[in-house]
């Protein structure tokens, strides 16, 4: 938070190392990457992102957005735009506005056409569809597209079991996959 990311990533690596089976390993883990990630590409938005990660720590949401929609106005080959993008879309659909997350993610599935983030953009697309406006046929299309356009996805047994879930409720059938 004091803008030496060197240390920064250099202590999260060491603490998520240190304790593997920490609940908080994974989130030092994705900041080291992302720390890593921007130092590497040069960003100028990595202060703005840390910012908006100090923001969540404190529950400011309306700073998050405020820093986050700064990222987002940003052009997109800046580096940390689409991670922005993606905590913008978590932050707005937490906050009940399911309108403008949809927005986000629609918007990164259309810029952003070979990044590694699309399958998770893509199933929480279908998850705002499903639990924010409980349209499921939408959610079950979104759900089936994951399955059909990322094959190789780390999560494609929960999204098959998510699309019977939906095929059930839709359909009143079991899904046969």
């Amino acid at each position: 938070m004091t803008g030496d990311y060197t240390t920064a990533r250099d202590t999260l690596a060491a603490l998520a190392e240190s304790d593997p089976s920490s609940p908080y390993t994974n989130d030092a883990i994705e900041t080291a990457w992302i720390v890593e990630e921007a130092l590497q590409n040069q960003s100028k938005a990595l202060k703005t992102f840390m910012r908006a990660r100090q923001a969540v720590l404190v529950g400011d949401t309306t700073e998050v957005v405020a820093q986050l929609n700064t990222i987002v106005k940003l052009p997109v080959y800046e580096t940390l735009r689409p991670r922005a993008m993606v905590m913008l879309a978590h932050v707005l659909d937490d906050s009940g506005e399911f309108a403008a997350a949809v927005t986000v993610l629609e918007r990164f599935l259309k810029e952003y056409p070979d990044d590694a983030l699309r399958p998770d953009v893509q199933r929480h697309l279908a998850m705002v569809y499903e639990f924010g406006y409980e349209q499921y046929e939408r959610a079950l299309a979104e759900y089936e597209a994951v399955l059909v356009d990322y094959p190789e996805y780390a999560f494609l047994d929960e999204v098959r079991r998510d699309v019977r879930r939906l095929r059930f409720i839709v359909d009143g059938e079991e899904y046969e996959n």
